[in-house]
């Protein structure tokens, strides 16, 4: 008997732990915000570009866009519930060339895998980030 009372405290504790623990950090899906902007290459719009913005923080889901024909990208991301937007917090963004594109746009490291871009998502805001990545140097 005392095994049973025993084993139901400790389901109800886990429970109510893994609640607590869904509450503290990890209500992000309850703040998703739209995120779109234009992507330049020297000044000219680029299409194909695939964007992946890396959250800072660690619970978080990533979000992915692909440049349209004039450079424009609306964000989409992986997790529960609505693909669109991203969740609220601060990103690193990375900008990649479409490797099976017939002519492949070189992005410099600085803006893929060193990338210094960031942005911060904020709810209730217009979330427009637009990336003018140079490749020359003048």
């Amino acid at each position: 008997m005392t095994a049973v009372v025993s084993l139901r405290l400790l389901r109800l504790f886990g429970a109510v732990a893994l609640g607590l623990a869904m509450t503290a950090g990890c209500d992000w899906w309850l703040r998703i915000t739209e995120v779109s902007g234009t992507v330049l290459v020297d000044g000219k719009p680029a299409e194909g570009v695939q964007l992946v913005f890396q959250p800072v923080a660690k619970n978080r889901p990533r979000a992915f866009a692909q440049t349209g024909k004039d450079g424009t990208y609306r964000l989409g991301r992986q997790g529960p519930g609505d693909k669109s937007g991203a969740a609220s917090g601060e990103y690193r963004v990375q900008v990649l060339s479409d490797s099976e594109s017939p002519n492949p746009i070189a992005i410099p490291a600085e803006y893929n895998v060193k990338t210094t871009l960031e942005f911060k998502v904020i709810p209730g805001k217009k979330n427009v980030f637009d990336i003018d990545v140079k490749t020359r140097t003048n």
